[in-house]
């Protein structure tokens, strides 16, 4: 049966933090000492630290040590030390390469709930966001971005940490009373750990601030706390290993979800070990009790919510909502019935060869940065070659347990690409939701490690005279061509010391806007950049910014007009009430002008759905023209491409990134503006002069592409050689790599 040990004082100590926590964290003001500050460290204190350590088995047996504890206990020092050097060095490798400023996608957002404790959308990182909040204030680097990114390249490296315990342990088990084994067992350990630090998914996640790194951590403490549990499965209060994993299971629902399809792994972890133990009630109760603990962290999110934090991305102020928010209802999904029999791609060529294999590829054969594709660069195949030799001496060494590991890379592998069901085609890569599967490869690198040295070791053995020698020599070559190769093989791809691409995307965005101005944004990439910019450094705060496709949402709406009172718009809190699809019929729009009320401009507004309805969206933007009559600037970035809502574009000015709608036959023909921020305003620091061009910056090049192919295509048509002359050389400057700005323009 199942041995549990009473929790210690501690536990109980977890309880009565997390409980003053929550009390905090719901007493205004919203960016009150009790709510931003002395919430966020007792939630930490409670579930990161003293949780953990009051459930930590007690290795008082009252017996002798067995064979594996006078082992570990004769090396913990020189294992522990290692274990130091390990997370220093991938720690000072991250620093390093380390975004200077927030990355694309979601990190702005990231940093900038970690600053005022908002909300994100679903599924959010809570558990993220309370420690990003605690080095926001801890850390003294002036840098915002900085502080919260160090956090992540902690994290990471805690995480390599933690994967070479795991294989030291594993090793060691393998080889109980063998001491001549200690340095195979810790060259192991150290090997897999940088090999799993330096593979490109996981380093690219170690420099920016994301969710993925901490779902890395939180992933190989599960499986570091099974292995432990596999050791000692009968001593006292083993079970709380078990319980433990539960309790991290329901806490990662706090920091991205990704671990929760290794749940069945677990689960076959003990059918595989000790199945009578499946049949002791205490271990479903106990296991269901630190789940829904681990889980109670998401109740941070709502109690913030209900202050309506500036960025309050979800309408999770209620019970109702936070469950809508836990299953991913308001993303227009449902995390416990997705329908995923029918497939939104092709599953072999497209979902497991062209993207889970490629990546795995990537990370332990070789990455090729021109193509995004497998190459046998640098690491020359070496650590799958390396990780195969692991499967096999893991069979070799404990059948039943590579089963478990075996069960659990084909549940963070396959079961990962059968849930997410990607497109072809799809915009972004997906690299980052494998991460569990390759802490389970590297884990193999690590025993294969351990089975070659072992294997060299017998071999020496027959050569007196190089016996001596034998391990440095050999473990000198093993770092070579492994970790080393693979440091220096990823180091360009992932060298983002001087990458201000995001940043300055979003800079530029919000500079080519007038005083008081309206910018519509369309998408991740160029909303929570302006966010982070306006609310964490104060950047361009006279710029009003609405997403479009969040503007079909009440909760989004209530925030705006909670926070942008001055907009000029007649909605209130009553009409949001009424905020769906109308019908409305194609009709033309007379928008008068403030200057002149005898003249007006008309607009086509059609249905937008079934060709009967129009979305919110489209009453929000029409209810602003009408009520605004053109007297604040108005923007669209160009992320909508030329596709503006009600054919606005017949009505826009290039000025950049960004158009400007103007009524004015005259305004539309100045390209001043536009000449002026694309030549003289711009910043171009990590879009010009970069050596890796991963896709997602691949695709906002064609941002800046497009007003310089516009603004030569003007020149050309006017015969100004001078200008174009002139422009040209500045492009050829910017990107000389491309071979000229009339390949550009030969593309649009």
């Amino acid at each position: 049966m199942t041995n549990f040990q009473s929790p210690g004082l501690s536990f109980y100590l977890a309880l009565a933090a997390i409980a003053l926590g929550f009390v905090c964290l719901r007493q205004p003001p919203v960016d009150g000492l009790l709510s931003l500050t002395l919430a966020p460290v007792l939630l930490v204190l409670g579930f990161v630290f003293l949780i953990p350590a009051g459930m930590w088995p007690s290795m008082k047996t009252g017996r002798r040590r067995t064979a594996l504890q006078t082992y570990l206990f004769r090396i913990k020092q020189p294992v522990n030390q290692c274990g130091l050097l390990v997370f220093l060095f991938s720690f000072l490798i991250y620093i390093l390469t380390l975004w200077p400023a927030p990355g694309w996608w979601d990190s702005s957002e990231y940093i900038s709930v970690s600053y005022m404790l908002g909300v994100t959308g679903a599924p959010g990182s809570m558990l993220l966001q309370l420690l990003g909040r605690l080095f926001s204030f801890l850390v003294l680097i002036p840098n915002p971005a900085v502080r919260i990114n160090i956090l992540t390249a902690l994290i990471t490296s805690a995480a390599a940490m933690t994967v070479y315990f795991t294989v030291v342990r594993l090793n060691v088990s393998f080889v109980i009373g063998d001491r001549e084994n200690k340095i195979p067992a810790v060259m192991g350990g150290i090997l897999a750990a940088l090999a799993l630090a330096f593979c490109h998914s996981v380093w690219n996640r170690a420099t920016y601030t994301n969710p993925y790194a901490l779902s890395l951590l939180t992933g190989a403490l599960m499986v570091y706390l099974a292995v432990r549990w596999w050791e000692k499965p009968d001593i006292p209060g083993a079970g709380n290993w078990l319980l433990l994993i539960g309790f991290l299971f329901g806490l990662d629902f706090s920091v991205h979800r990704s671990n929760t399809l290794l749940a069945p792994a677990f689960l076959a972890l003990v059918l595989i070990y000790r199945p009578k133990m499946l049949l002791d009630f205490r271990l479903w109760l106990g296991g269901l009790v630190f789940f829904l603990l681990g889980l109670s962290l998401q109740m941070a999110v709502m109690l913030r919510s209900m202050l309506e934090p500036q960025l309050n991305v979800s309408d999770v102020g209620s019970w109702t909502g936070l469950w809508h928010y836990l299953n991913l209802k308001q993303q227009g999904l449902s995390f416990y019935g997705s329908r995923l029999l029918e497939r939104n791609g092709p599953f072999w060529s497209c979902q497991l060869r062209d993207t889970y294999l490629r990546y795995l590829g990537w990370n332990f054969i070789g990455f090729d940065s021109a193509t995004a594709g497998v190459k046998f660069l640098g690491t020359t195949g070496i650590p799958a070659l390396v990780g195969i030799v692991g499967i096999v001496y893991h069979f070799m060494r404990n059948r039943k347990q590579a089963l478990f590991f075996i069960v659990l890379f084909l549940f963070a592998s396959l079961g990962a690409v059968f849930f997410l069901n990607a497109p072809e085609n799809f915009f972004r890569e997906m690299d980052r939701h494998f991460m569990a599967s390759y802490l389970v490869v590297a884990i193999w690198v690590g025993l294969g490690i351990c089975a070659l040295l072992r294997l060299a070791r017998r071999w020496f053995a027959r050569r007196p005279e190089l016996e001596k020698i034998h391990y440095s020599v050999y473990a000198v070559i093993l770092a070579v061509i492994l970790p080393l190769n693979m440091l220096i093989a990823n180091w360009t791809n992932n060298d983002m010391s001087d990458n201000y691409s995001a940043y300055n995307y979003g800079y530029n965005i919000l500079q080519s806007c007038e005083p008081n101005a309206v910018l519509y944004t369309a998408g991740d990439n160029d909303t929570f950049m302006p966010w982070y910019l306006q609310i964490i450094e104060g950047v361009r705060t006279d710029v009003t910014v609405i997403n479009q496709p969040l503007s079909n949402t009440t909760w989004y709406l209530r925030s705006l007009m909670t926070h942008q009172s001055d907009m000029l718009w007649t909605l209130t809190a009553d009409s949001l009430a009424a905020i769906q699809p109308t019908e409305w019929p194609t009709d033309t729009v007379a928008i008068a002008r403030y200057d002149d009320s005898t003249r007006s401009i008309d607009i086509v507004v059609q249905p937008t759905i079934a060709d009967r309805y129009i979305l919110p969206q489209d009453r929000v933007l029409l209810n602003l023209l009408r009520e605004n009559h053109w007297r604040q600037p108005l923007y669209f970035t160009t992320g909508f491409g030329q596709r503006l809502p009600f054919n606005l574009a017949d009505l826009t000015r290039l000025d950049g990134l960004v158009w400007l709608v103007t009524p004015d036959d005259s305004a539309r023909a100045d390209i001043s503006r536009l000449v002026e921020n694309i030549l003289y305003n711009y910043r171009y620091e990590g879009v010009s002069g970069v050596e890796f061009y991963d896709k997602t910056l691949k695709s906002m090049m064609n941002m800046y592409y497009l007003p310089f192919g516009y603004l030569a295509q003007y020149y050309k048509e006017q015969g100004d050689e001078k200008n174009l002359k002139r422009l040209q050389n500045r492009f050829d400057e910017l990107w000389p790599e491309l071979g000229g700005l009339e390949k550009i323009l030969g593309k649009q």
